[in-house]
């Protein structure tokens, strides 16, 4: 009897052991609550620049602050639910730069697409301007991290401005305005009548590339000779956040003149998708209105071009996923 209560002991010992010990462990692998910021160092950052309000901030401008990591847990519409780390500034710290510390009343998010988001239940304490997203930093612009989210659809990335109030209302702003901005500053961010045109015909070379021009299928060896041409142009989409984006392609007038078209008819731009834009006589003429064929270095969707008219200080003025230039 001695021996079985013995035996009993020890296998009542060894229980307690592993369930101590699956606690234990399970205490260590929690993973953090959302919205928990945690001071991080060594962290590279790569070159950045965005409004608030009417004020730019850089990087640069950033940098004396400390950098901060977030893990949030979200869940998009479709019910899917993500961990994400981000890294980045806190929204604090970057209003105090520009001396907007109390404008945390109001904050909307505007990525350089026109997509918003204003939040209205998240603290401002634990929002991160975000220079990288588990472990990769962004190709364009920032990340919008508020961090005690659990919506995936409130982390906003190509962030290009945010707008803030004292009052729980969307401030007026002018985004042209070069106010508060030094010299340096306004001439990179205002938007310019005239771009900076390059000419980088014998650096690029184009991947196929198929679209029409007056009924007629034009192909690389189409336009062989014409020059190449790059133009960073800046434009107020329709909830007047700035866009800048680089366009590498042809003039349209030189592509017309080689084609033989005349380029005092009316010209259109058309869509995959149906949609049509009608370029001014201005715009067609304009040596800086370009079909292009690459935007920030990448290909259109599904070998499509763009039709930039790169003067224009308004990207609905701008045509994407164009197939077919009409002439009439």
């Amino acid at each position: 009897m001695r021996k079985i209560l013995n035996v009993l002991l020890v296998i009542l010992s060894v229980w307690v052991l592993i369930s101590c010990g699956s606690k234990t462990n399970g205490v260590n692998t929690v993973a953090p609550k959302s919205g928990v910021l945690n001071e991080v160092r060594g962290v590279t950052v790569p070159k950045f620049s965005l409004t608030i309000n009417e004020k730019t901030i850089t990087s640069d401008d950033l940098a004396e602050y400390p950098i901060y990591e977030s893990k949030v847990t979200s869940v998009n519409s479709s019910g899917t639910e993500t961990t994400v780390n981000y890294i980045g500034f806190k929204l604090v710290d970057a209003l105090e730069k520009v001396g907007l510390s109390d404008m945390t009343n109001y904050v909307e998010a505007v990525a350089d697409d026109g997509y918003s988001v204003k939040y209205e239940t998240q603290s401002v304490d634990t929002m991160l301007i975000a220079v990288s997203k588990n472990g990769s930093q962004f190709k364009k612009n920032p990340w919008f991290a508020p961090c005690d989210s659990n919506v995936t659809g409130d982390y906003v990335q190509d962030l290009a401005s945010i707008l803030v109030n004292n009052k729980n209302e969307k401030p007026v702003v002018n985004l042209n305005s070069n106010s508060n901005v030094n010299e340096k500053t306004a001439s990179e961010n205002v938007v310019l009548d005239k771009p900076e045109k390059l000419d980088k015909t014998d650096k690029v070379t184009f991947s196929n590339y198929s679209f029409v021009v007056g009924g007629k299928e034009v192909k690389n060896a189409d336009l062989e000779g014409l020059k190449i041409y790059k133009i960073t142009c800046s434009a107020l989409n329709s909830k007047d956040a700035v866009i800048t984006s680089t366009y590498t392609g042809y003039v349209l007038k030189d592509v017309l003149d080689k084609l033989g078209i005349d380029s005092g008819k009316k010209i259109t731009a058309v869509a995959s998708d149906g949609y049509k834009l009608e370029l001014s006589n201005d715009e067609v003429n304009s040596e800086y209105t370009l079909i292009a064929i690459e935007k920030d270095k990448e290909l259109g969707k599904d070998n499509t071009i763009w039709i930039a008219p790169c003067e224009s200080d308004k990207t609905k003025k701008y045509a994407s996923n164009v197939v077919e230039i009409a002439v009439e």
